[in-house]
């Protein structure tokens, strides 16, 4: 009789729409909640649910609430990589320094509790039931800020052999700096990174401009573990701001110098390098912000690996920063698919003719 009404129960709220209801410990344990980042990129720590259905969470990571701007990323319930609290983990990176909150939102698909996927795993296609949401708001510092090379995806940013390094002040007052690239081993489990070896140290630098460029030379392209990274760090009025990359291939421009000054209305010829990356169709695009076209579209250079330069005229750029962006189409054997490949390359410019607007007498003023 207990068993029967048990039943009527269960069938009744089936057919009222019961959902799923996300159990009070599941959810984003680490970082905490308000709580404040100090660096461009964080594990996030989750803790899984008690629904064994659920295969699969989802982390919506933005400058406004429900927003993805930051990253979207999906996270695995069972994976070999749990750790050892029950907890499952993502490193983002990108993350904005500039004092304003960050909001995730932690979402993922419950299956209905009489839902014959439950019984028979083979159904193909189980009945969702809706989205489990919380939400969380993180405080974040106001740094300096890299701004090449640029977060590509998550936690994936790869350096090559050279690499020019850009970074602003941010609205932080900056007198003395360094900039540094390191090998550090990161353990998921406490978010604490520990030092391996060092491939580049820019020495005490005085003073900042709007925009500082420095060429980091010799950095290594393989032989890292997993949760090993390229650690680029700024270190300023005692504190530091720290950037990941891996390590890997990637074009550089040969010249004009990178970081170097441009002058209006003059010719200039592109040269970059391939650092051993595959073949490929390469793309060319200059403007005022990396990826920007406002003074070269998009244009083809030709087959990557047999063209590997372009000329173009700079027009007055009323002495603003530019970008030249190469972009390259190659096969991606290991997912089997193409992909592009970028890198930016920063540029000063000047106007040679700012200090005499009127060359001719009959232009002075009388």
């Amino acid at each position: 009789m207990v068993k029967r009404l048990l039943l009527s129960l269960v069938i009744l709220l089936c057919l009222a729409g019961q959902s799923f209801t996300a159990s009070s410990n599941d959810g984003i344990i680490s970082p905490s909640n308000n709580s404040t980042l100090g660096n461009a990129w964080t594990y996030f720590k989750i803790y899984p649910t008690d629904d064994t259905y659920v295969n699969c969470y989802v982390l919506d990571i933005g400058t406004e609430r429900g927003s993805w701007d930051i990253a979207h990323v999906g996270v695995p319930r069972e994976t070999e990589d749990k750790l050892s609290d029950g907890s499952v983990y993502t490193l983002v990176t990108g993350i904005p320094l500039t004092g304003q909150p960050i909001y995730v939102k932690f979402s993922y698909y419950g299956i209905h509790p009489a839902d014959p996927y439950r019984e028979n795993p083979n159904r193909p296609y189980p009945q969702l039931d809706s989205w489990n949401e919380k939400y969380y708001t993180y405080n974040t510092i106001q740094t300096p800020q890299i701004i090449l090379p640029g977060s590509e995806d998550v936690g994936s940013t790869e350096l090559g052999s050279k690499v020019q390094f850009c970074w602003k002040p941010n609205g932080v007052q900056v007198d003395r700096w360094a900039l540094t690239v390191d090998r550090y081993q990161l353990d998921p489990l406490s978010g604490s990174k520990t030092f391996g070896s060092r491939y580049y140290h820019s020495g005490a630098k005085y003073g900042s401009s709007a925009t500082n460029s420095l060429i980091a030379d010799g950095l290594p392209t393989h032989g890292f573990s997993a949760n090993q990274y390229l650690v680029a760090t700024i270190s300023y009025a005692r504190r530091n701001v720290s950037y990941l990359y891996k390590p890997g291939r990637r074009r550089y421009m040969v010249s004009p110098t990178p970081g170097s000054t441009l002058y209006n209305f003059s010719n200039y010829t592109l040269s970059w390098n391939d650092d051993g990356q595959p073949l490929g169709y390469t793309y060319v695009s200059i403007g005022y912000s990396p990826g920007g076209t406002e003074i070269q579209p998009e244009t083809s250079a030709g087959y990557f690996g047999y063209s590997t330069s372009m000329s173009f005229r700079l027009p007055n750029t009323a002495n603003r920063d530019i970008y030249v962006r190469t972009k390259t189409r190659t096969w991606d054997y290991l997912r089997m698919k193409f992909k592009w490949e970028y890198t930016d390359t920063l540029y000063k410019t000047f106007n040679k003719f700012t200090m005499y607007p009127y060359p001719y007498s009959n232009h002075l003023p009388r």
